[in-house]
């Protein structure tokens, strides 16, 4: 059978290629053809594996991973029942394909979305495809790999899959995959005048589909909808599918609910008399595409495949399921995620530190405190949100670039970063320092605790000393620890060495708590003075753990984390009809 033809690909182009023919409508000669190979195997005697080992693409075998799943199918099965559960995979998803909300806008504090059912789809085209439906509170779902502009030629082309599948085709027949339902295919030029898509099977065809199409994966929208496809073997698949199922659960159908943003009022000119008229309502996306699972990290672009891994962990732990959790945490280690998107595809890998942390620790708020708790030295004591602002958005892609790979050099751009953390990040720097003696990583955390709270008390004595009369008690404190906290970072980062760098840190704190260090930090200094771990590990040991806030002090950090899991994602109401689907 041909493998599904992968291109490497980036960014879309928003032009069509010189000589693009038609790709859709009724199936003809150039579009599905009997192949002169032999068929997939007996009619009567399809193995499942077998055709899993076919596909040579992680996307395709995951839909064929989804549809046996559905269906329960066992290892040898009729081709009959294989196109049954084709179908009824297809089907399936085209049933979450879109959504909406009958709640009006204008009155309604929340607002409750439902799928729009697959026969109103068929019957009515311009609910599948049209312009405004954004405006009417009518949303793809982000599990789509696909955009607003292109839906109408993916449920098209699932259709047409669809009635193939129940007809008399053979599924070896050649088919062409287009990006609308295989969005990692791309044009190619096999020696032509210009570039045409790809040949594969119906069988390649339906599989890709249900991958496009099906509710049972990884998703979110981080302003486009983007999925995550594990490249597994098929019963390992079977498995996280199953998992992934089970997380869904009562909780999936809180997240097709939003709050209302509150209407403001645009107050006229006195001089026209004309009374004050509210603005125009709008519609938000339900927090579904935050995240269709529970606990999904709030910035899905950043942390998206980590955030699976935690919220793994932390199902397999309420659920009591820590064993099934723990084998397919343990299949995932180092094996590809694919990131996949209309507009790009990526892949991550992850090694065993981050699958320990999802499963004994809590990954989930880790990742929640990185993004909800951590604090710019240059923004101490702002009380705006630095969310949207360009260095955190950086700073967010280099934590989830470490917790991905938890290597020196990631872990270094990460601290690059001069920021304070939340104490819950705390098992975070333990994991990654587990490869030293745990007597010295202890001690170097009481260390950089002695020093967090020497920095904020010297704050607070200057405060109440010295009280600012534009800045409030709070700022001040925080600006002033901020203040300190980059003194005592400078010092450690322009030692020459480690003997320097401890002198030099404990004698500025030192004069600030006319105190000294406490005994439980001699392991670590007794370590950087003698050699016994490296310069930089003394200076990674020493910021890392500087940084954690007091554990009382990040009780307002976890009550927010709580709070923003249950408030609401800002997701904006657009939509984008720009997009050729088969580009």
């Amino acid at each position: 059978m041909a493998g599904l033809n992968l291109i490497g690909m980036t960014k879309k182009s928003t032009v069509a290629p010189a000589g693009q023919t038609e790709l859709f409508g009724s199936p003809d000669q150039t579009k599905l053809t009997p192949t002169l190979s032999a068929p997939i195997a007996e009619t009567n005697g399809l193995v499942v594996e077998e055709l899993s080992a076919q596909l040579l693409h992680p996307y395709p075998r995951y839909g064929l991973a989804v549809a046996t799943y559905l269906a329960q199918l066992p290892e040898t099965i009729t081709e009959a029942a294989l196109r049954t559960a084709l179908v009824r995979a297809i089907e399936a998803g085209l049933g979450k394909f879109r959504m909406r909300t009958w709640n009006n806008s204008l009155h309604d504090k929340t607002l409750c979305f439902e799928p729009i059912k697959l026969g109103e789809l068929a019957d009515k085209p311009q609910l599948v495809q049209s312009a405004g439906l954004a405006a009417q509170g009518i949303y793809l779902f982000p599990t789509l790999v696909t955009t607003d502009g292109g839906a109408k030629d993916t449920f098209r082309n699932a259709q047409e899959v669809s009635t193939l599948l129940q007809g008399s085709t053979p599924l070896s027949a050649t088919f062409t995959l287009s990006r609308s339902f295989a969005p990692t295919t791309a044009k190619i030029n096999n020696g032509t005048a210009s570039q045409s898509p790809p040949p594969g099977t119906l069988l390649e065809a339906a599989c890709a589909v249900i991958a496009t199409v099906t509710h049972l994966k990884p998703a979110s929208w981080p302003g486009v909808n983007t999925v995550i496809i594990p490249d597994l073997p098929l019963p390992q698949l079977r498995e996280f599918i199953a998992v992934f199922e089970g997380m869904l659960g009562q909780e999936t159908i809180d997240l097709m609910c939003t709050k209302e943003r509150p209407l403001a009022v645009e107050v006229a000119p006195k001089a026209t008399g004309k009374a004050a008229k509210p603005a125009a309502p709008e519609f938000r996306r339900p927090r579904l595409h935050s995240g269709n699972y529970p606990d999904a990290p709030r910035d899905a672009g950043a942390f998206g495949p980590v955030g699976l891994l935690g919220a793994i962990g932390r199902w397999a732990r309420r659920t009591k399921q820590q064993g099934r959790g723990r084998e397919v945490l343990a299949t995932l280690a180092g094996q590809p995620l694919h990131v996949i998107s209309y507009e790009q595809i990526n892949q991550v890998r992850f090694d065993h530190h981050t699958t320990r942390l999802a499963l004994d620790h809590d990954l989930t708020r880790i990742v929640d405190s990185l993004y909800l708790g951590t604090q710019f030295y240059s923004e101490a004591g702002n009380p705006g949100t630095p969310f949207g602002k360009p260095e955190f958005k950086t700073f967010c892609l280099m934590a989830g670039r470490f917790l991905q790979s938890f290597t020196t050099a990631a872990f270094t751009d990460f601290i690059a970063f001069r920021a304070e953390y939340a104490a819950d990040i705390e098992p975070l720097f333990t994991e990654y320092f587990r490869t030293m003696k745990p007597e010295i990583v202890a001690s170097a955390g009481e260390l950089g605790r002695w020093l967090n709270r020497t920095a904020y008390f010297e704050a607070k004595a200057e405060a109440e000393d010295f009280p600012s009369k534009k800045k409030g008690k709070d700022q001040q404190i925080k600006e002033g620890k901020a203040k300190i906290l980059v003194v005592l970072e400078s010092a450690a980062l322009s030692a020459k060495s480690p003997e320097a760098m401890i002198s030099q840190v404990l004698t500025q704190a030192g004069r600030m708590s006319l105190d000294e260090a406490p005994d439980e930090a001699r392991r670590f200094v007794d370590a950087a003075n003698t050699g016994e771990i490296t310069h930089e590990q003394a200076k990674h040991l020493l910021i890392a753990y500087m940084r954690l806030r007091s554990v009382g002090k990040s009780k307002a950090v976890a009550e927010k984390v709580e709070a923003a899991n249950s408030a609401d994602s800002e997701l904006p109401a657009t939509e984008d009809y720009d997009h050729s689907i088969d580009n």
